[in-house]
């Protein structure tokens, strides 16, 4: 999901990230839709150079992947975005990185030849340097709209942003490990979206663009959809699955298996909770129920209902009334109990900050020991612990980064839920130090201990 420029709490905005972290306004009202869209598209020029291309049948070359096809995760809480880094094309694969995104569906990057997309990590896709790249025809194929024969696309998004271009196929890998070599994982057949025109956040940041992880379907391929079509045709068993571990900086996404520790050996999964996991289509989004959140185990009194999954949202958002009551019930818990380490707390006085705590006169930072747990509360009884050192982050800028921790949450300020009934959104800040299993097979989605918190990533 893109984030909008709303003036919610957020964390300060590192210089590279572009990316804002206020509520998702792109899906108060959903994306455009497909009439508008392609009315407003009908005069937008998709200009990305044409390429003699051979088309490669893609279940000639499927080959198994390790238990798990896994991509190793960038970035981070204090950039504001996770990514995820893709080789793409042959015989020489080029380098993407891409924000994972379990509130979007696309794959899109920038390609050679679009003038308005952004600097970004890595030199755009260039579709001329790959042999096993098509263009999709206009047809059954197509997955956007034909215009002047092309098949072609435009998503846009309510806090401005937009992308265009055309769709293509071509082989992808993931880049397993944090090494800058090849991608150790075999490569499979996918469809992609190759940028024309960017504007607005996916001008600015430095990402190439976004992996998005909806679940896909034949008739409506995402990426997570075909890779796993790929291992069943190559013979694996996996659920039609996929898992995040997010730390302060870095991660895993895992697909289908287990995933594999620092050695190299697959691990044990870890025992997982379940609870309900709601899609809205194909194309859609995930969420789930929170029944209630406790402070030091006592429950608020707050209407809470359907959360939103979205690992591209760096903050989680509450209803006005569950976050004032969050945020006072931590507060009125530390004038409770020494100022929490004699922190000091939020304030609009002149030198303080109304979102962030400060370390006590002297210290160079806060216990965060001394803050209570918030636990969030599911069906069939299911507790997640959400600690202070992850609804309290610190903020960004040279020096201080230790005497100020700003709150990992905010405030849903639209009246209305989103599309799908969601009323809050469970971010990124949520997801820190835990497994997230979205098991789309079976309609739930499992928390568990984290596996890749407390070791290094592989090839780290």
């Amino acid at each position: 999901s893109r984030c909008s420029h709303s003036p919610a709490p957020r964390l300060p905005l590192p210089t590279w990230s572009g990316r804002t972290a206020g509520w998702p306004a792109s899906r108060l009202a959903g994306r455009m839709s497909p009439a508008a869209e392609a009315e407003e598209g009908q005069a937008a020029g998709v200009k990305v150079a044409d390429a003699s291309v051979v088309a490669e049948d893609d279940q000639a070359e499927v080959d198994p992947l390790l238990p798990g096809a896994e991509a190793y995760l960038q970035g981070g809480l204090s950039h504001g975005v996770y990514f995820a880094e893709i080789f793409i094309g042959s015989p020489e694969p080029q380098r993407a990185s891409l924000i994972v995104d379990t509130g979007s569906w696309m794959t899109a990057f920038a390609c050679k030849g679009c003038k308005s997309c952004g600097k970004h990590i890595e030199a755009h896709y260039d579709v001329s340097r790959s042999h096993t790249a098509s263009w999709l025809p206009c047809g059954g194929s197509c997955h956007g709209r034909c215009q002047k024969g092309h098949c072609v696309y435009r998503e846009a998004y309510l806090e401005g942003s937009s992308i265009e271009g055309r769709w293509l196929q071509d082989r992808v890998s993931l880049v397993h490990s944090s090494k800058r070599g090849h991608s150790d994982s075999a490569g499979f057949s996918a469809t992609l979206a190759c940028n024309g025109k960017e504007t607005g956040l996916f001008r600015s940041q430095m990402p190439a663009g976004i992996l998005g992880l909806a679940p896909g379907s034949k008739a409506e391929p995402t990426l997570m959809s075909q890779l796993l079509e790929s291992r069943r045709r190559a013979g694996s068993k996996d659920p039609r699955a996929f898992s995040l571990c997010l730390r302060a900086a870095g991660g895993r996404l895992t697909f289908g298996g287990a995933s594999s520790s620092s050695s190299g050996k697959v691990d044990k999964p870890p025992a997982a909770d379940w609870v309900p996991l709601r899609s809205s289509g194909p194309r859609g989004k995930y969420s789930t129920d929170v029944v209630a959140v406790a402070i030091a185990g006592h429950k608020l009194k707050a209407d809470l209902g359907r959360a939103q999954l979205d690992s591209a949202s760096t903050l989680t958002y509450l209803p006005k009334e569950a976050f004032k009551k969050l945020r006072n019930g931590i507060e009125d818990y530390c004038k409770k109990h020494g100022s929490c380490g004699g922190a000091r707390a939020p304030s609009s006085g002149q030198g303080s900050d109304p979102k962030c705590w400060r370390a006590p006169r002297g210290a160079r930072r806060l216990n965060l020991d001394r803050f209570p747990d918030v636990s969030w509360h599911m069906h069939g009884g299911v507790e997640a612990r959400w600690p202070a050192r992850h609804y309290l982050l610190p903020p960004q800028g040279k020096g201080g980064a230790e005497l100020r921790w700003c709150y990992a949450f905010g405030e849903n300020e639209s009246p209305r839920p989103l599309p799908d009934g969601a009323t809050m959104v469970l971010g990124a800040s949520w997801m820190l130090d835990r497994d997230v299993i979205f098991d789309v097979g079976h309609g739930r989605l499992g928390i568990a201990p984290a596996t890749c918190s407390g070791s290094p990533l592989p090839g780290s």
